[in-house]
């Protein structure tokens, strides 16, 4: 299907002349775009918004973001962005994220960017993912006669700071984007998201002193989405293994062993509770390449550390592969503003990302991650991991895992991957670690030769 029903028989209805772009399936307008050759500044979207007096719908090009200040000012009101739940519920018969700009057909008032009426042409998803729909600009406008046409959007562009941008350059430049910039979201953030069953089975396992490997075969047989992508890390070469490795059994008796597996697939499975774009320098395909070299890295670094202070090698790896769950619970929990982090990030990559998430959200993703870490019952040493892994003064308990993981990211950074800043590994840190610079970019080096089977992990997760 790439128009719902209630789109076409609208769009008849009013006798307008469209255009169908049939496509495969895609989870963004970003594809979408890319998959019909159409320019974003013609790709048109939805952002739904609410106040106490109701819905909006902003209807603006996909190369804009609203600038809440021009918007608020003009229209007397004091908008936010719907939750992705409240948004899906507006738009009847149409695909979960689907959001056709026809507020008619919805009943919903709206507002309509002039820049949208740049093009001669404007380009919608129509209620599902599997297609594009072209309509004459002037034709698009007869469809919205009651609409409100203003000028309340800037190009995404402009979400670069220039030159080194003071504290106060950069909440000025957020502000007028971000519609809660710099308050705390936590205490009105939806309820947390439940750990999976499968995930909650796993921790149980791992907790009980007697579990077996039997036990756990049984249990990874039990979801093959989970057990599929365990035999093929087994089968990996960058763990040793080889292509007599069928199985989740062979998975632990031949190639990564029963922790390491157990663990693997702690980190696959909670991961599978949160809803992430796919796009971007924080989407899912960027995360999950980050969280697989990490986890490769910190494995490494840990096995060469002497055995009197080296931490569980199969934890450690769990710690690499977890680090960055906070930023799958900021796009899961606040996905309007996580499109503006996403932004922001991808326009300023030598700007900390925590720094632009406490300005946009009032929250880093090192502080959320780390609560739902410890709401989900997970390790303690990955909970530390995830809530310290950018903070050089903590001096806590299981310091060594979040350690370990900043000298992984730094590390990252000078292949270009991951979320760090910078790329100097302090020498305290590496005294506390036992290791060298040597010994670290030998381990890197090794990371770089296995790089392929790494990305071909990676992306499996990600799919």
């Amino acid at each position: 299907m790439s128009l719902s029903n209630g789109v076409r028989r609208f769009l008849s209805d009013r006798k307008v002349t469209f255009q169908i772009l049939p496509h495969t399936r895609t989870e963004s307008l970003q594809q979408a775009a890319r998959l019909n050759g159409v320019r974003p500044e013609w790709l048109v979207r939805v952002v739904m918004l609410g106040d106490h007096r109701g819905f909006l719908m902003v209807i603006l090009p996909a190369s804009h973001m609203i600038n809440f200040s021009l918007l608020n000012e003009a229209l007397d009101r004091n908008l936010k962005p719907l939750t992705q739940g409240q948004a899906d519920h507006l738009f009847t018969d149409c695909e979960k994220g689907s959001r056709p700009p026809l507020p008619d057909l919805f009943q919903i008032p709206a507002v309509i960017d002039e820049s949208v009426l740049a093009g001669t042409e404007v380009f919608f998803e129509g209620g599902s993912h599997e297609g594009l729909v072209a309509i004459p600009s002037k034709a698009f406008m007869r469809l919205h006669p009651d609409a409100e046409v203003g000028r309340f959007s800037q190009p995404i562009a402009e979400l670069t700071a220039h030159g080194r941008a003071s504290a106060d350059e950069w909440r000025s430049l957020t502000e007028n984007f971000a519609p809660t910039a710099g308050q705390a979201r936590l205490e009105s953030a939806p309820e947390i998201p439940s750990l999976p069953e499968f995930a909650s089975k796993l921790l149980t396992l791992r907790d009980e002193s007697k579990t077996t490997a039997e036990d756990l075969i049984v249990l990874l047989e039990s979801d093959q989405e989970v057990a599929g992508q365990v035999v093929a890390w087994a089968r990996s070469p960058m763990h040793g293994g080889h292509d007599a490795i069928r199985s989740v059994q062979d998975a632990i008796v031949r190639g990564l062993g029963f922790d390491l597996v157990l663990n693997l697939s702690l980190g696959i499975a909670v991961a599978k509770a949160l809803r992430v774009p796919p796009d971007g320098p924080l989407g899912r395909q960027t995360f999950w390449r980050q969280s697989v070299y990490c986890a490769a890295l910190v494995y490494g670094l840990a096995r060469l550390m002497p055995r009197a202070s080296r931490p569980k090698t199969d934890l450690a790896y769990l710690a690499g592969l977890t680090h960055n769950f906070g930023h799958l619970l900021l796009a899961h929990t606040f996905p309007a503003e996580h499109y503006l982090v996403n932004q922001f990030v991808a326009r300023n990559p030598n700007v900390p990302v925590s720094q632009v998430e406490r300005q946009v959200m009032g929250v880093d993703h090192e502080y959320i991650g780390g609560w739902l870490m410890d709401a989900w019952g997970m390790p303690a040493a990955i909970t530390a991991a995830v809530r310290w892994h950018h903070n050089e003064g903590y001096r806590g308990d299981y310091v060594t895992y979040p350690n370990l993981v900043r000298v992984a990211n730094r590390l990252l950074r000078r292949i270009h991957v991951g979320d760090e800043v910078q790329t100097e590994l302090p020498r305290g840190l590496l005294q506390q670690l036992h290791l060298t610079e040597r010994l670290a970019s030998a381990v890197l080096d090794g990371l770089l030769a296995n790089s392929v089977t790494i990305n071909r992990l990676s992306n499996r997760l990600a799919a």
